[in-house]
């Protein structure tokens, strides 16, 4: 499945979760806030894991492995890949 679409697919059961059960609904003090910054980091986190992957000389679409010349294995994928 692409990446996008999980996280939609995602959303859509945190929205009707919140709206089929309200009796577990919480506040958060400062809320919005909250969740801007929180947001933020990840974009920050997705923008800069692609610049790796573009620095790597290959793909970060996981639906064309074909595409892909090299593994990352360096800065943010120094732990997470599996090459060696």
């Amino acid at each position: 499945m692409p990446p996008p679409a999980v996280m939609l697919a995602a959303a859509a059961l945190m929205w009707l979760a919140a709206h089929g059960l309200p009796a577990l609904d919480f506040q958060l003090p400062a809320r919005s806030t909250l969740a801007v910054i929180i947001a933020l980091i990840g974009l920050a986190i997705a923008v800069l894991a692609v610049l790796q992957f573009r620095r790597a000389g290959t793909t970060p679409n996981p639906m064309k492995p074909h595409e892909s010349a090299t593994v990352a294995v360096t800065g943010r994928y120094r732990d997470s890949r599996n090459p060696r």
